[in-house]
């Protein structure tokens, strides 16, 4: 569904009178509010969890000679306009196979080891320059590595984004599709605790706490199989 499709089932579900609202822009009133809060539910559902699946990509850019520190959402960090990348929050840490509690970054190919930026600051390395072998992301979120790169090499890896903020009236949520509804029912709840409707706020209660049990168990590392029946079978062996 797109915002604008959100909102007007919103409207929908809490029975509010008219056929709108007919744009995400210049509301007021009622429609304005059923927006404000189809925008609210979705920044809560993403801010819920760092690692949804949906919010996973990958990315590389290029360091820059004599340039240790970096913040990937920077043009002027980056090396000019459009190096940048806008949408990080963090790498993605693995917790399985040979990624095990480390971050997938990459420097030509090989990998780049992360340090705890703690650590790295209690070592107080000392200066030096070449091709580095450790990187640290510090607590503003920028990232530092060591050496300081002396020449120009290829930095790839993954990482989640910061999410989408619904805008436009086409702006569609980046979860999959099947699972939108939770927009509306986290939404509904909203409506049913402003207006003090509270069948609103028990049907949206008891349809988001379904919907999003299946976007974890969907869209979490990790959890592929809490939703399988045959994980819970009771098995009997002969002795």
């Amino acid at each position: 569904m797109t915002f604008l499709e959100m909102a007007q089932l919103l409207r929908q579900e809490c029975s509010v009178s008219g056929d709108g609202p007919s744009a995400v822009t210049s509301q007021s009133g009622e429609y304005g509010r059923l927006i404000n809060w189809i925008q609210q539910a979705h920044e809560e559902i993403q801010n819920a969890h760092y690692d949804w699946k949906f919010l996973w990509n990958s990315g590389s850019f290029d360091t820059i000679a004599a340039q240790a520190l970096y913040d990937l959402t920077s043009d002027a960090d980056m090396g000019g306009v459009g190096a940048k990348i806008d949408d990080f929050a963090q790498f993605v840490r693995y917790t399985q196979g040979d990624w095990h509690n480390q971050n997938k970054v990459l420097i030509d190919g090989d990998h780049l080891d992360e340090l705890p930026w703690s650590e790295y600051r209690a070592a107080e390395y000392p200066t030096a320059s070449g091709k580095p072998y450790l990187y640290m992301v510090r607590p503003d979120n920028k990232i530092l590595f060591y050496p300081t790169p002396d020449a120009v090499y290829d930095i790839s890896f993954e990482y989640y984004r910061t999410g989408l903020v619904l805008a436009a009236a086409s702006d569609s949520p980046l979860m999959p599709p099947r699972f939108h509804r939770a927009v509306v029912n986290r939404a509904m709840m909203y409506y049913g605790n402003y207006e003090s409707a509270d069948e609103v706020y028990k049907g949206g209660m008891e349809a988001y706490g379904l919907v999003m049990v299946q976007l974890e168990a969907d869209q979490l590392p990790d959890r592929q199989d809490f939703l399988f029946n045959s994980g819970n079978d009771i098995r009997v062996v002969a002795e």
